[in-house]
């Protein structure tokens, strides 16, 4: 929507929450153009925004406009839709209507039938339609699916009628389900019952199908690792595949959606003219439009619902691990430091709402059918999803992924070792991401220790890669808890353990940048602003000897971008970053260059970040804030203002940016004082007050804080690599 709109330029288009809410703001002010001059001239479109199939409505608060010039509607089978009244808003003047929708009558019904089969009309079609109707409770959804019937050698609704009454125990399709909790769907319908008639091969992709996300199954994700599929039912070629999904075709089972043309797809597949600006958009990118176009299914959720409610669990647990190999075939995860090559993140972006949907369901079960499901395979997966998110700047939402994950390693998988040393790195991970360092401490310890007593004695160099990677993440877990001196003594043992193999090994490589980064931004905390210079120099200039020999140094949260010189000609945000503060502060002790040079630093880091991993990321308004400190220094209040509305744009979408969001707020103040804007400087700053308090109270950190805080105390309340 945002990109349709114009709100987003393709290859800004890397954050699903900063679109949503340029969206939401233009629902509320939906001007036509913004070429106008006055707001009061602005011509207002009005907009009907629908939202279809809506199952949790908790989920609709973050997507209800919250005023404007349009209506919405929004359908959905839930019975309890009367809570949508809590969105009516009697002091903007809008009201929510609740309109029931009946089944139809058998009248209705028998006309409906007779449309989408075009037959002819007859008495006794026409009565035989009406107790189908009947029958089936007047359904249209299932009326429509058993006119799709017709097409497949059934000649009338008597036929039809037929087949439906043979079933002895039709009853039992409306009792309770065993398998999936909280169902509101009811199963007296045309295709439970053609679930049961399917042959193995049909009947198993839809069991597979029926854990998916349904809106947008890409069909590769079916056929690719297909072969490799241990089910006995499932086919394993593009025929005995394709004979499936006919048979489920036919039956209104599945719908097959074709976004473009063939010659569409041929034009894409064989234009090599996306420009360097599209390099950093999922959607934008030639990748990504690839991925737009390929061929998808899509599956109505009463049809997935009573998929899984007929299975047994031994169907259960052979369906979920057919689903789960499938999207691992189609992961591309390099087994190192950062697993996605930016060129694979439109595929990732289009199978992650299917491990999403995968957790949904496991989430549900009852726990001797979780017990069941459970296996290696699906903790890699949400694993690698988990991370693809991280790396995407959504570490929250990784969060909810990982923890599954480990739950299901602690309880069903014994723990399993080279599982939990994965688990707890990336949990570890995302908790430095959302400003919780005591999460981080315990994951990062229990690292360090698992890592410390399986490579008591390391001899080779992927002994040395495990060690370097937890004394590298136990440094980060120290800084985080304030322990700076012993975050320097873990930063220095990794930071030498990476420079005895970092000529051999890749991982070697990247813990020397990232230790060395770590270390220097330590020292400088500490006041070692020479010793910080000389660490973080070394660095640098090892990344340029690494540029010069044609390998790429690119890191920040992302593995390598598109190309490798694209990427070679890009600075390591981080360490240009820790640079620029360490510059920052030699300036204030002897005002040699008014901070040019530091503002240099911060400039190489921000382009480093926007063209990696995209303006909106949070290392991205990091950097920004230290723009706009530099700017104000120097008197460019236009630039500095730019640079904090640009990080405040990334810090209000997330909660847990709220001292990110505080200290920017802040500055904000100190930038209107300097402009003579008294009044609004403090009222500024009184907003900084609330949020720095709100994060202290939530941190634990009450008793710390300070009553009037000073730019010192917001500094030191956000992470170390943020500051």
């Amino acid at each position: 929507m945002a990109l349709g709109l114009g709100l987003q330029k393709p290859e800004e288009d890397r954050d699903w929450v900063m679109s949503k809410n340029l969206v939401l703001q233009w629902l509320e002010n939906p001007v036509k153009t913004y070429g106008y001059q006055t707001t009061a001239t602005l011509p207002k479109a009005r907009w009907l925004l629908v939202l279809d199939n809506v199952d949790d409505f908790g989920v609709m608060e973050g997507f209800w406009p919250p005023r404007g010039t349009g209506s919405i509607l929004m359908t959905s089978r839930a019975p309890h839709v009367g809570k949508l009244t809590s969105y009516s808003d009697a002091d903007h003047e809008t009201s929510t209507y609740r309109i029931a929708l009946e089944p139809f009558t058998e009248e209705e019904g028998q006309r409906f039938l007779h449309k989408l089969t075009n037959r002819k009309r007859t008495h006794d079609s026409e009565q035989a339609a009406r107790k189908l109707a009947r029958r089936i409770q007047g359904y249209p959804l299932f009326l429509t699916q058993f006119a799709g019937m017709m097409s497949d050698g059934l000649s009338s609704f008597n036929d039809l009628l037929k087949m439906y009454n043979e079933e002895l125990h039709h009853h039992k399709l409306h009792g309770e389900r065993q398998e999936i909790r909280n169902s509101k769907y009811p199963h007296t319908t045309a295709t439970v019952w053609m679930l049961d008639k399917l042959d193995a091969a049909p009947r198993m992709v839809m069991n597979v199908l029926s854990f998916l996300d349904p809106d947008h199954i890409q069909e590769e994700i079916l056929t690719e690792g297909a072969a490799k599929i241990k089910a006995r039912d499932y086919p394993k070629t593009w025929n005995d595949y394709f004979a499936a999904r006919q048979a489920l075709w036919r039956r209104s089972l599945l719908r097959t959606a074709e976004n473009r043309s063939k010659q569409e797809k041929d034009e894409v597949l064989t234009n090599d003219s996306a420009s360097e600006e599209d390099i950093g958009s999922v959607t934008g990118s030639k990748e990504g439009i690839i991925e737009q176009v390929k061929s998808q299914l899509s599956v109505h959720r009463v049809v997935q619902d009573a998929s899984r409610s007929q299975m047994t669990r031994e169907q259960l647990r052979e369906a979920f691990d057919t689903a789960v190999g499938l999207l691992l075939t189609r992961w591309n995860r390099n087994e190192r430091l950062w697993h996605y090559d930016r060129k694979d993140w439109p595929r990732a972006e289009h199978l992650y709402p299917h491990v999403v949907q995968m957790r949904y369901h496991y989430v549900q079960l009852e726990l001797e059918s979780q017990r069941t499901i459970a296996s290696v395979d699906f903790v890699r997966l949400l694993d690698c999803a988990a991370w693809f998110n991280h790396e995407r700047g959504r570490s929250q939402e990784a969060k909810e992924l990982l923890t599954t994950a480990f739950t299901v390693c602690k309880e069903y998988l014994d723990c399993n070792e080279s599982l939990m040393f994965e688990i707890h790195t990336s949990l570890g991970c995302v908790a430095t991401e959302v400003n919780d360092p005591e999460t981080c401490y315990e994951h990062y310890k229990s690292l360090l220790r698992m890592t410390e007593e399986k490579y008591s004695d390391p001899q080779s160099e992927a002994d040395f890669d495990a060690l370097m990677v937890a004394n590298n993440e136990m440094g980060i877990a120290e800084m985080m808890m304030g322990q700076t001196c012993r975050a320097k003594e873990l930063f220095e043992i990794a930071l030498d353990q990476a420079s005895r193999f970092r000529d051999a090994s890749e991982t070697a490589k990247s813990i020397y940048l990232l230790a060395s980064a770590n270390l220097g931004l330590a020292q400088w905390t500490d006041g070692q602003y020479e010793e910080a210079w000389h660490t973080l120099l070394q660095a640098w200039n090892y990344h340029e000897e690494l540029t010069r020999a044609g390998e790429n140094t690119s890191f920040a949260q992302v593995a390598p971008t598109y190309s490798r010189d694209y990427a070679n000609s890009r600075r390591p945000g981080r360490i240009a970053h820790a640079i620029g503060n360490v510059k920052d502060s030699q300036n204030c002790e002897d005002k040699s260059d008014n901070g040019k040079e530091a503002l240099g630093w911060y400039k190489q880091a921000y382009e480093h970040y926007e063209k990696t991993i995209g303006k909106y990321h949070h290392r991205s308004a990091d950097v920004c804030h230290k723009l706009a400190m530099k700017y104000i220094e120097l008197g460019d209040f236009n630039q500095a203002r730019d640079c904090i509305s640009q990080a405040l744009k990334v810090f209000k979408t997330r909660d847990y940016y709220r001292p990110e969001r505080a200290r920017t707020k802040n500055l904000e103040s100190i930038l209107a004082r300097r402009e003579g804007n008294i009044e609004q400087a403090d009222k500024i700053y009184e907003e900084a007050k609330k949020l720095y308090w709100k994060h202290m109270d939530e941190a634990k950190k009450g008793k710390l804080k300070s009553k009037s805080p000073k730019e010192a105390d917001f500094d030191s309340s956000v992470a170390f690599w943020s500051r």
